[in-house]
Formats: structure tokens, sequence, C-alpha cells
């Protein structure tokens, strides 16, 4: 702990600012990728079309993006316009992207889950090759990995496709009744528990 207060109090004094900005930069690519990563995964689970969410924070980087470009550009320290308005869109897209998936998954105060009796219209069982490396440029196949998922159809003819468990897609039929758990998230859009 006393060598990374040593590295962000002394080093930085003495590290030049261009090097500062790219650390900055590097920073936010991370946290960019891993808010959309966190958003696809809350968005699996959330019942909303996928295009709801993207549209939200495209709208909202591209409209803030002619606001605060100035000071991204200082942030991160690139110069080119362009370029500066292309990371800025994919930072400030993720986050908007991320958030109110997030927000959305914590349980709402006093909200209970309840149960919803859905039909099963599809069963998809995708099978993926792994590879691991031999080599410093080579990999060869090490077995499979499955991924099961089914898409159900509610009441109201919303459709959503989420994964499941080898035992549940063992215990489901096509066509068939199923009853979901699901309970109200913090914004009011339903998740699926179970």
């Amino acid at each position: 702990m006393r060598n990374f207060f040593y590295f962000w109090v002394v080093k930085t004094e003495i590290m030049s600012k261009t090097k500062r900005r790219e650390i900055a930069a590097v920073a936010a690519a991370a946290l960019a990728l891993v808010a959309y990563v966190g958003g696809y995964v809350a968005a699996e689970r959330t019942l909303l079309p996928l295009w709801c969410p993207a549209a939200m924070a495209l709208s909202l980087s591209a409209g803030s993006c002619l606001l605060f470009i100035r000071g991204w550009q200082r942030f991160t320290g690139i110069e080119s316009r362009p370029t500066a308005v292309l990371a800025y869109l994919f930072f400030v897209g993720s986050l908007a992207w991320f958030a109110p998936l997030a927000v959305n998954t914590w349980p709402l105060a006093g909200a209970a889950t309840y149960e919803e009796r859905v039909t099963v219209v599809e069963k998809e069982h995708v099978t993926r090759t792994k590879y691991r490396r031999v080599g410093r440029h080579r990999r060869i196949a090490d077995g499979v990995r499955h991924t099961y998922y089914l898409r159900v159809r509610f009441a109201d003819g919303l459709e959503k496709r989420y994964s499941v468990s080898q035992a549940e897609y063992g215990r489901t039929r096509e066509h068939a009744e199923k009853t979901l758990v699901l309970r109200r998230g913090l914004l009011g859009v339903p998740v699926i528990r179970r």
C-alpha cells in the first residue's frame, strides 16, 4: 500500500503531463469495456428490448458531446477533433449503457418477487470450441463449451432470450408453459430471477 501512495504522490510529480494523459486514456478505455460487458450481462436478464438502452446511451452521449468535447480533449490529450469525438462517444456511451441497466437490477425497496406463466418458443443449444495456447503463436482445440438458451413469450407478446443451466434446459419442452420468477427493478422494469 505504501508503494501505491509513493507512486501517485512522488512519481506523478516527476511524470510528464503526456504520460499522465496516456494513463488516463487507457484507464478510460478499460473502464468503458468493463461497463459494456456489465451492461450486457444486466440486459440479458432485464425484460426490455436491447435497442432501448442502446438508443438511450447513444442519444445521451451524442447530445452531451457538443457540451463536453473540449474538456474531454484536455483530459485525454487527444488533439484530433474526430478522434476525440469517437473516444468520447465510446466512453460516455458505455457509462450511459451500463448505469440504468445496473441500477435496475438492484431490488426495489419492499418489492416482492412474483411468478408469471410464459410459453417456451424455442430452445437453443450453442456449442463453442475452446482453445488453449501451446506456444507463442499457436493454439489448439481443447474441448467444447455448451451454452443453453430459452426464448420465451410473455402474455403481452414480448419475447426474451436468456441463458439457462443444462438441467433447466433438459427439463423444459418447446411450446410448453413455464413459470418464471420475476422482480421489479429499481427503475420499474422487471428482471428475471429464475
